[in-house]
C-alpha cells in the first residue's frame, strides 16, 4: 500500500486536509432521492475534501475499482444495507480488491418492527470484511448497532444518519411556527402486507383534508398516490424527474413542520429545526423515533385523530436536541478517528463551518 494512504488500526488517525474520498452511493442507480440526500449530507460534512461518487448498488467495474484505489479512503454512504442480504454490490471479492480503507458511515438495517435482520452467510462475510477495513465504522440506530455487534464486530459506533447534521448547526425549533405542513408519501411499505397501503392512503387523505399540506415525493412510484390526493384536495406536489433531493430541500425549507412515511425527509426537517411526525411500517422508522425521543405511528395501529392532534399541538423538542448533541459528538469523533477532515471539529466545540447553507460545496 502506498505510504501516503491511511493505515488500518484501532488507535485513530490524524486527519489530513484535502483528501481524495470515494463515496460509494446508492444514489447512482437508486429510484429513491433519499439516497441522494444522504450523499449530499456527507459531502457537506466533509467539505474541504475532494470527493468522487461511485455506485454502491451496481457492481463496480475494473476501471472504477482502480479509480477508487487512487483515493485515500472509501466511504459507504449509509442506507438500508443490513437486511436478509447485504443489500449492495460490495461482495467479498469486490471488497478484497479495494486497497484503501473503507468506512461504512451511518448504515442502517431494515426489518419487521420488533425483529432483527437475519442476513445470509455470504452477506455476513462481506460485512465482517468491510469492518476489517476501517478504524471504526458507524450505524444509524440502536438496532443496527445491536445487529452488527451480534456478528462479533466491535469496531462500530452509533452516530445517527449524516442527514441529521445537514443543517451544519444545532437545530433551532423556536422559529418553526411559520410555514405549512409538508407531508411525505411512500408507495412501497416495507416488511408488511401490501394491503396496508390502503391504510396509508386513508391517513394521507385525512391529513390533506385537515391541513391542506404540500406533498413531497422521493420516488416516481409515489406519484399515483400524490396525483389522486392533488385531484381530490388541490394540494401541491413537490417533485422533479431527475431524482435530486431538491424537492425535499424546498419542502423542508418552507415547512413549519413535516409528517409522513419517508424517514429521510423527516430527518432533514428535524435537521433544519422543523418538528417531524413519523409514520411507518418497519424498524427504520420505529428505531429512529425511539432513539430520538419522538412519537412513532405504526401504520397498522395508529389512529388519524392522534396524528392530527399531535400536528395541531406545540412540539417539545428538548429530548431530541439532547440526543442530537450526543450523536453529533459521536459523529465528529468517528470521522476524526478515521482521519477524515470534517466540519464538526472535535465534537466538543461549536461547528467549524461558518458559511451559509447555500455556499457549502456539494
Amino acid at each position: 500500500m502506498p505510504e501516503q494512504r491511511l493505515q488500518f488500526g484501532n488507535e485513530g488517525i490524524v486527519a489530513r486536509s484535502g483528501q481524495r474520498i470515494a463515496l460509494l452511493s446508492a444514489a447512482v442507480t437508486s429510484t429513491n432521492s433519499g439516497d441522494a440526500l444522504i450523499t449530499k449530507a456527507i459531502q457537506r460534512l466533509l467539505a474541504g475534501n475532494e470527493m468522487e461518487i461511485f455506485p454502491l448498488l451496481a457492481r463496480l467495474s475494473d476501471q472504477q475499482i482502480e479509480e477508487i484505489n487512487n483515493c485515500d479512503i472509501a466511504i459507504v454512504c449509509g442506507t438500508n444495507l443490513y437486511q436478509h442480504v447485504f443489500a449492495c454490490a460490495l461482495a467479498a471479492n469486490i471488497i478484497s480488491r479495494i486497497e484503501i480503507p473503507m468506512l461504512p458511515l451511518g448504515v442502517g438495517c431494515s426489518a419487521p418492527i420488533g425483529q432483527m435482520p437475519k442476513m445470509d452467510a455470504e452477506g455476513e462475510r462481506s460485512v465482517r470484511l468491510l469492518h476489517e477495513r476501517c478504524t471504526v465504522a458507524s450505524v444509524r440506530d440502536p438496532l443496527s448497532l445491536e445487529y452488527i455487534q451480534s456478528l462479533g464486530i466491535r469496531n462500530v459506533e452509533l452516530t445517527g444518519c449524516p442527514v441529521l447534521f445537514y443543517g451544519l448547526k444545532e437545530p433551532n425549533f423556536s422559529d418553526s411556527t411559520n410555514g405549512q405542513l409538508v407531508v411525505s408519501v411512500r408507495t412501497r411499505l416495507l416488511h408488511i402486507e401490501p394491503e396496508w397501503l390502503e391504510r396509508e392512503k386513508e391517513i394521507l387523505d385525512a391529513l390533506c383534508r385537515e391541513f391542506q399540506p404540500a406533498l413531497v415525493l422521493q420516488s416516481p412510484f409515489d406519484m399515483p398516490i400524490a396525483r389522486e390526493l392533488a385531484d381530490k384536495h388541490g394540494v401541491e406536489i413537490l417533485w422533479n424527474e431527475n431524482l435530486s433531493c431538491d424537492p425535499m430541500l424546498e419542502g423542508a425549507a418552507r415547512a413549519s413542520r413535516s409528517a409522513g412515511f419517508r424517514l429521510h425527509f423527516a430527518m432533514l426537517s428535524l435537521a433544519l429545526g422543523k418538528p417531524a411526525t413519523v409514520i411507518g411500517s418497519d424498524t427504520r422508522s420505529s428505531e429512529f423515533c425511539a432513539m430520538m425521543g419522538l412519537p412513532f405511528y405504526d401504520v397498522r395501529t395508529c389512529q388519524d385523530r392522534d396524528i392530527v392532534a399531535e400536528l395541531a399541538a406545540p412540539s417539545r423538542m428538548d429530548g431530541f436536541t439532547r440526543t442530537w448533541r450526543a450523536l453529533r459528538r459521536a459523529m465528529a469523533d468517528l470521522l476524526n478517528r478515521n482521519g477524515i477532515e470534517n466540519v464538526l471539529g472535535d465534537g466538543r466545540t461549536s461547528l467549524s463551518y461558518a458559511g451559509s447553507l447555500e455556499t457549502v460545496p456539494g
